[in-house]
């Protein structure tokens, strides 16, 4: 028969290898940030990374047309969230209709409803490096407008 000092001695390192919970969840985070080749995992950090955001102001009354106001040449792979569109004076006789787009290609459209002074979009586009992002106006209404794109750096691509 083991004595009690004897099965001690037996079962500490065996006790030593047993993790606490707050260890295992560190081990879980870390395996969760930290791929199996040591590089980070890009989901692991956009959760924390801040939106940026690149506003356009087109002063006086909305007039049609591609490439309204300024271009923004994209820095880097990003991920475009939101999009914000707000008049000083709403649209009257019809809608404001507003797309963003990065290159040919339409990132997002947005309408500020007739009688109403904002609208916004969300969604999940990415847009390359390189590209450049132009505020075009498919339909006039309201004056005064601003025009934000909110983004992240793109999780799909680091």
């Amino acid at each position: 028969m083991v004595n009690r000092h004897r099965l001690a001695e037996i079962l500490r390192p065996l006790a030593q290898q047993i993790a606490t919970d707050e260890q295992l969840r560190q081990q879980r985070a870390a395996a969760f940030a930290i791929n199996a080749d040591g590089s980070i995992n890009a989901m692991a950090i956009t959760n924390v990374l801040p939106w940026q955001s690149q506003p356009w102001w087109l002063p006086g009354a909305t007039t049609t047309g591609n490439g309204q106001g300024m271009e923004f040449p994209v820095p880097q792979n990003i991920l475009v969230k939101r999009i914000d569109v707000r008049c000083k004076t709403g649209p009257v006789s019809q809608n404001l209709i507003v797309r963003v787009r990065a290159g040919g290609t339409t990132v997002d459209t947005v309408t500020v409803q007739k009688g109403a002074t904002a609208g916004s979009s969300s969604g999940n586009t990415s847009v390359a490096a390189g590209s450049v992002l132009r505020v075009d106006i498919m339909q006039t209404g309201g004056s005064d407008v601003t025009v934000v794109v909110h983004y992240t750096i793109d999780p799909g691509v680091l």
